[in-house]
């Protein structure tokens, strides 16, 4: 059974470095294979750049900047890195028509997990994603739809609320 979970907290992710503290972190080779990180309407390489001009460009600097997911699989189940990005790739399609995002895997634990990022900033109509419950629940059936396919059912992680 994989789980889904929104990292989040109170003053989390308003600050000016976070684009850049956030995609060092979910990219860094330490955590991620070659080839390990994927881009929906952005190019990882130029994720940190081209989200902080899309934000700055509609004057959205205030508040959460990026919104950070993990969907991570239990270690018994058969994940291997390309499904997991194939999988990754059609979790992000829920979002890229609207919003910048980033998937990160990392096989740095004993469980494979792929990080998202998406930028809070729309870049189509400059709005903030500000994340409802029903939205909540339909990224998350969305992804369990996406997971089953490969015979794994998605849960929130115990405790998630958004």
């Amino acid at each position: 059974m994989a789980t889904f979970r929104v990292i989040h907290g109170p003053q989390k992710y308003h600050d000016d470095g976070t684009y850049a503290d956030l995609i060092r972190y979910v990219t860094s080779p330490q955590k991620v294979r070659p080839g390990g990180v994927i881009g929906a309407a952005v190019l990882p390489e130029v994720a940190e750049l081209a989200m902080e001009a899309v934000t700055a460009a509609y004057h959205k600097e205030n508040g959460v900047k990026l919104r950070h997911t993990v969907l991570s699989f239990d270690s018994e189940e058969q994940m291997d890195f390309q499904t997991a990005k194939v999988v990754a790739q059609k979790i992000m399609k829920f979002y890229d028509p609207r919003y910048q995002l980033i998937g990160a895997i990392h096989e740095d634990k004993p469980h494979l997990h792929i990080h998202f990022l998406m930028n809070s900033t729309n870049y189509r109509t400059g709005r903030k994603y500000y994340g409802t419950k029903q939205d909540y629940y339909a990224n998350l059936k969305y992804i369990n739809t996406v997971t089953e396919e490969h015979g794994i059912h998605t849960i929130a992680a115990k405790g998630e609320t958004e």
